[in-house]
């Protein structure tokens, strides 16, 4: 589970149930968390965020098509609450919908019921305003490989998670767009400005998207490797420099060292010198 911070307001379970002999997933009520308070919540006049934790990827074919199905159209019935998704393979999204799209035109619903006219819409290129994609990511190759898919996805905002954030990482120097050859070796994505960077001829091309939100901080597990204060420092300068929101869950198990730290913690040395202690005395 994700710390919770200011990065969303509550969470939107989705688990898998045994249904005789098929999987079926189900939508986990908690107080206050429940089905009813996300529709009834579009009376507030305030957004509010709700982060959609499931053990599965929702857009992939581990979500049987009438769960994925049951789930969108609550996410239609909900427009007033912005809807995060942290999903697994990017790529994937677009096909997901056209399955939805197809299901929906075999069952009751009626191919210009409400629904399908949504879905149908989004694939066409105009994403509802209230659904947001983001990664987890585990580090820099991680970050390497699937940001520049994530923009490719037809959604309204992105985002991306690295709690805990095991080693540096930066956005603004990624690999290029997949599938577009770069001009030399010094092409490459920034993206929290949404721009592809020549460093040699110094030219510029737009992106259609950018990541608007990134939540960063160290590890709860005393177990996990510790987070740099560097590599968060690093990361929330990338982002204020281009006016993108950063979000810091908090330092985990293991915090920086100060001149009055107590010495029965037990620490841990970079290998540039920096110390942090455990949160926990032995």
């Amino acid at each position: 589970m994700f710390a919770k911070s200011s990065w969303y307001d509550r969470i939107w379970s989705i688990a898998p149930s045994d249904a005789g002999r098929r999987v079926e997933y189900s939508f986990i009520k908690r107080p206050s968390q429940d089905l009813p308070s996300l529709t009834s919540a579009n009376d507030a006049r305030l957004r509010q965020r709700v982060l959609c934790v499931c053990p599965d990827d929702l857009f992939s074919d581990a979500i049987p098509i009438d769960s994925f199905v049951a789930w969108m159209a609550t996410c239609h019935d909900s427009p007033s609450l912005d809807k995060l998704v942290v999903i697994n393979e990017p790529l994937a999204v677009g096909t997901r919908l056209e399955a939805a799209l197809k299901y929906l035109s075999r069952r009751s619903r009626a191919p210009g019921s409400a629904l399908s006219a949504w879905i149908a819409s989004w694939i066409a290129g105009q994403p509802p305003s209230d659904m947001w994609f983001g990664l987890s990511l585990s580090g820099q190759r991680d970050a390497d490989r699937r940001v520049s898919q994530l923009l490719t996805v037809c959604v309204a905002h992105r985002f991306l998670v690295l709690d805990p954030l095991t080693g540096p990482v930066s956005l603004t120097a990624l690999p290029p767009f997949i599938g577009k050859p770069p001009c030399c070796e010094q092409l490459h994505l920034d993206a929290l400005n949404g721009r592809e960077v020549c460093d040699v001829s110094e030219q510029l091309s737009i992106c259609p998207s950018r990541i608007e939100l990134v939540v960063a901080g160290g590890s709860s597990r005393a177990s996990d490797l510790p987070t740099h204060p560097g590599w968060l420092r690093s990361l929330r300068n990338e982002c204020q420099s281009a006016h993108v929101t950063f979000v810091f869950t908090g330092w985990g198990s293991w915090l920086p060292v100060t001149d009055d730290a107590d010495a029965s913690h037990e620490e841990f040395c970079f290998e540039d010198g920096t110390r942090i202690h455990s949160r926990n005395t032995p």
